[in-house]
């Protein structure tokens, strides 16, 4: 899969787009979407990125911190390692999303979809999910407990 990366100027108009996008309900502006595309050094913290789609997208060395991804779009997106304190995930699709060696503090994942989503090496502290999630968590951590084997999170 050959992969584009996306210029800092580009990105900006991009999020411009969406903001206005968002704030009219989709009547003005254009929903991002950086589907195969590479994100790399540019702070994103705070942004509201709700409802896009980043199907495939890689982010580099971005800074994420308490960006907004509610209902975006993030299948087979890799996030990691990468400093996502507070960052909403709500209702976002995250199938197969890599959050190898993220950094997940107070990070929001209710009505998130997951599926062979990687948490290898996350450090999950005071990460907030679904009850249901929280359950198939901790059923993993006292499996990997009782075989005494190193826990490889993927939900």
């Amino acid at each position: 899969m050959l992969m584009k990366s996306i210029t800092k100027h580009e990105l900006r108009d991009m999020i411009s787009e969406h903001t206005t996008w968002l704030d009219t309900a989709g009547r003005l502006g254009k929903q991002i979407n950086l589907s195969r595309r590479v994100v790399r050094g540019v702070n994103l913290s705070g942004r509201n990125l709700s409802k896009g789609i980043f199907v495939s997208t890689r982010f580099y060395d971005v800074k994420l911190k308490e960006a907004k991804f509610t209902g975006a779009n993030l299948e087979r997106a890799y996030l990691g390692p990468t400093n996502l304190s507070k960052v909403s995930f709500k209702k976002a699709n995250l199938t197969r999303t890599n959050f190898k060696e993220a950094i997940l503090n107070s990070t929001n994942f209710h009505g998130a979809k997951f599926n062979n989503t990687n948490f290898e090496g996350t450090l999950l502290s005071n990460a907030l999910f679904d009850d249901d999630m929280l359950r198939k968590i901790k059923k993993r951590v006292v499996e990997s407990m009782d075989n005494k084997t190193p826990l490889v999170l993927t939900i």
